[in-house]
């Protein structure tokens, strides 16, 4: 989260188009500005898009597929380009929520299930069924991650998700024309994803973004489940996670004194 990367403008060259025309690629940010250079973990928190680009192009396309099929996302519609950076994926609420389950739960992915038991009428049990868990990412990786996702809701993109008294990780998303918007993120014991959008593909509106559209639903009903349910307030660290707690300066990455 510490390391350093470009918010500037880039361009890529996708060849000659069945037009004849150069295709030229050239993503922006959301407010037209640019920040320099800045930490993986302010490109994060403030949804910096030249600079998520530039990581993708640096890990590459395939390993963060292999990553996402890991975590749970099933669908076909998963692009083998640059623009996956920027979340131009086809996929479900219901993918997202078990992708993200992975940073609540140390790394575990949890397969969904929608039922628990199937009995008789003489109570007799037919079917039962449980969590089906696997390990997606390293343990440290997970907190590692839950960490900087702690700090959109904090201070970020997700400000609108808090809920007063518990620590909650989360993620706004917004698509092009403001046609869909996003929050996936979690609690201790809860994840949640809310998606906002039309049938037709109509835009929202101007400014319907995931951070002013969804994520106020999303701490609206969180805060009121957390009423019901029997949840803890802050995330366990296992005794076997290989980490360690700093503080840091947000604007540069260096330990703070």
């Amino acid at each position: 989260p510490v390391d350093h990367i470009l918010d500037a403008p880039v361009s890529y060259d996708n060849g000659i188009d069945e037009r004849g025309e150069r295709n030229i690629w050239e993503p922006g940010n959301y407010t037209g500005e640019f920040k320099g250079e800045v930490t993986l973990l302010q490109a994060l928190v403030h949804s910096y898009n030249t600079s998520a680009v530039r990581v993708a192009h640096i890990t590459g396309i395939p390993a963060i597929i292999d990553l996402a099929r890991r975590v749970g996302f099933s669908s076909p519609h998963i692009p083998n380009d640059l623009s996956l950076a920027l979340g131009s994926a086809n996929v479900t609420p219901l993918e997202m929520a078990s992708a993200y389950s992975v940073f609540a739960n140390g790394g575990l992915r949890i397969k969904p299930y929608a039922i628990r038991r199937v009995d008789t009428g003489a109570g007799e049990v037919l079917e039962q069924y449980g969590p089906d868990l696997a390990q997606a990412i390293p343990e440290e990786i997970a907190l590692s991650m839950r960490s900087v996702l702690m700090e959109v809701v904090r201070s970020g993109t997700g400000t609108r998700a808090r809920v007063p008294d518990y620590e909650v990780f989360g993620k706004t998303g917004t698509t092009n024309e403001f046609t869909d918007a996003w929050f996936a993120g979690g609690l201790p014991g809860l994840v949640v994803v809310v998606y906002a959008g039309n049938d037709d593909n109509k835009s929202l509106g101007k400014t319907a973004t995931g951070g002013v559209i969804a994520a106020p639903v999303w701490q609206s009903f969180v805060s009121k489940a957390v009423k019901y349910l029997t949840l803890r307030e802050t995330f366990e660290i296992s005794d076997t996670a290989k980490v360690d707690a700093v503080t840091i300066c947000k604007d540069t990455g260096f330990l703070s004194v």
